[in-house]
């Protein structure tokens, strides 16, 4: 599973009005931008499956919230990762739903 598409991008205008931040990423073909949906690539396949199905749905929505949501969650996995701790996605707690 991939968080961007797939394939050549032509359009390195500046973005829309209208334009979520997620759909300006994925469409845009600056280098620059480029990089960021490298980089964010790279976090998003470290992911859980599980984890990775929520991201990619919140951030594909077109609901910048959601998109910005997506985007610390992955950060936020990334950064305990790397400092070497183990993250659990949504642990079962007792006495909780």
């Amino acid at each position: 599973m991939r968080l961007f598409s797939t394939g050549p991008r032509t359009d390195p205008a500046i973005c829309r009005p209208t334009e979520g931040q997620y759909a300006f990423y994925d469409r845009n073909a600056r280098p620059y931008f480029a990089r960021i949906r490298e980089v964010l690539e790279s976090w998003f396949a470290l992911l859980p499956p599980r984890m990775q199905r929520h991201i990619a749905a919140n951030a594909r929505c077109g609901d910048d919230g959601k998109w910005l949501s997506a985007f610390w969650e992955m950060y936020l996995y990334r950064l305990f990762r790397g400092l070497g701790y183990q993250v659990t996605y949504e642990p079962q707690l007792p006495h909780t739903k």
